[in-house]
């Protein structure tokens, strides 16, 4: 039933919008068929068996040999279909090569016919140990090949090609140069669209869990490019609306064109591009708990074939989701769960946003009063105990607890940045205000101890002039 839901979507999102946005006289593509089950894949020799990608012929395998698989509207099976839309995107191949001397790279850019396309931009990225990066530009010439030579070999860094080409960007894996050969890349410059109907959220996921005060909740993304040109996000970005209130928003990069960037107190967008196949994206966001139920409205602006919601168990706490089936409860490396999910078909009902309810929120844990308590009364014991002294200190002790106290929740602060519990933004304004507060502490012991020099001053004067009366008598 699933692969049936499955197939019935490829057919009734991607084939139409290949047929629409291929050039005229693209040639029709019949996709390697997949490898049977238990079948093992062709050997990584120097010679390649027919049909394997390699930096020699980055066409093999690629859909252009002879002959039909099967039932696609371009000539391939629909098992060859599925493959290549929820594969990685292949749009470069590299590889060292004993024709180009150390030190050397030499870039080809192709369009999927093999015809080379000159003067085309090129950046070959640079990402040293230290973490500095560098993006040299150069051209193709009229063979659509550019080579850089002189660069340094070993560990120390590492290049990565970029090729920007209608708005799409296409890129090789990062790669390290050796000492003994230079390194030969190919890429593939395809077609593009900006119609989106060939995206598919394969599996959509939102996890919901309880911290204290908070819900830290997590979402990821699988898309999948359904079509043969490579999909281009609009200019500025596709837009996510995240919940009212968010904070502490957070995304995890990946290697391929697409980036996912927030958009101050709205959301996120995507940028990039995205050839055939399919990448997951991953965010999350802090949303405060305001009472013992909450909605979570998520917007999802994707066609979409499976998606799933869980929460953590904790307590009372419940999950529903509408559209969805009730929630059932299970263990997940020792962890207590509630999840549902829903698969959907061209027959269902478009929805552009799921709505997760979270019931019998229990409050802040009893440890956070406790030490709450223990902190009131740690600070009325230390207000006693200046109050006996008769601040003979002028309140400098009280200034120096507070100053430890500050560097305490600095490194606390940045131990959760660490462990990705709190994001980029929280942390600088957190961490601004604990600066200011150090700045005015530190300028408030200043004072005070230009005032004990100026009242201790008379005093040691008095002092000396009551013992010289005291020797003229």
């Amino acid at each position: 039933m699933k692969r049936a839901s499955l197939l019935a979507l490829i057919v009734f999102l991607a084939l139409p919008v290949q047929a629409q946005d291929l050039p005229p006289g693209h040639p029709p593509t019949a996709p390697e068929a997949p490898l049977a089950e238990g079948d093992s894949p062709p050997p990584s020799e120097a010679t390649p068996e027919a049909g394997e990608a390699t930096a020699e012929d980055p066409h093999a395998g690629h859909g252009h040999a002879e002959g039909a698989h099967g039932t696609s509207a371009h000539g391939g099976s629909m098992d060859a279909v599925i493959s290549r839309a929820f594969g990685d995107p292949v749009v470069a191949v590299a590889g060292p090569t004993q024709t180009l001397p150390p030190g050397s790279i030499r870039i080809t850019v192709t369009l999927p016919n093999g015809q080379p396309l000159p003067n085309s931009e090129v950046a070959l990225g640079i990402m040293r140990q230290g973490g500095d990066r560098e993006r040299t530009p150069g051209q193709t010439d009229a063979s659509g090949v550019l080579t850089y030579a002189n660069l340094p070999t070993g560990q120390g860094q590492a290049y990565r090609v970029n090729v920007p080409y209608q708005g799409a960007t296409y890129s090789s894996t990062p790669f390290q140069l050796p000492v003994d050969a230079g390194y030969d890349v190919r890429v593939e410059a395809r077609p593009v669209t900006r119609e989106d109907r060939s995206l598919l959220l394969v599996l959509g996921q939102t996890m919901v869990e309880l911290r204290d005060t908070r819900f830290h909740i997590i979402q990821q993304a699988r898309i999948s490019n359904l079509g043969e040109p490579t999909y281009v996000f609009p200019e500025d970005g596709m837009h996510i609306d995240l919940p009212e209130g968010f904070t502490a928003f957070q995304t995890q990069a990946v290697m391929t064109d697409q980036r996912v960037e927030e958009v101050s107190g709205e959301g996120l967008r995507i940028r990039g591009s995205l050839p055939t196949g399919q990448v997951t994206l991953t965010w999350a966001f802090d949303l405060p708990v305001t009472g013992s139920e909450m909605v979570i409205p998520i917007e999802n602006p994707f066609h979409t074939f499976q998606y799933r919601v869980l929460s953590t168990a904790q307590r009372e706490m419940h999950l529903e989701v509408e559209g969805m089936p009730p929630a059932m409860r299970f263990e997940d490396q020792g962890r207590s769960l509630y999840g549902t999910e829903m698969q959907r078909s061209p027959e269902d009902s478009p929805f552009s946003e799921i709505r997760i309810r979270m019931l019998a929120i229990p409050g802040p844990g009893p440890a956070r009063w406790i030490g709450s308590g223990v902190a009131l009364a740690f600070a009325i014991g230390a207000l006693l105990m200046l109050m006996r002294r008769g601040w003979n200190d002028g309140g400098k002790r009280s200034l120096a607890e507070r100053k430890a106290q500050i560097l305490l929740d600095v490194k606390t602060l940045e131990a959760e940045f660490a462990k990705g519990e709190i994001g980029e933004g929280y942390r600088r304004t957190q961490k601004a205000q604990l600066v200011r507060e150090l700045s005015r502490i530190l300028y408030q012991e200043e004072r005070l101890s230009v005032a004990t020099v100026t009242i201790d001053m008379p005093t040691t004067a008095a002092a000396t002039a009551k013992s010289a009366k005291t020797k003229t008598a």
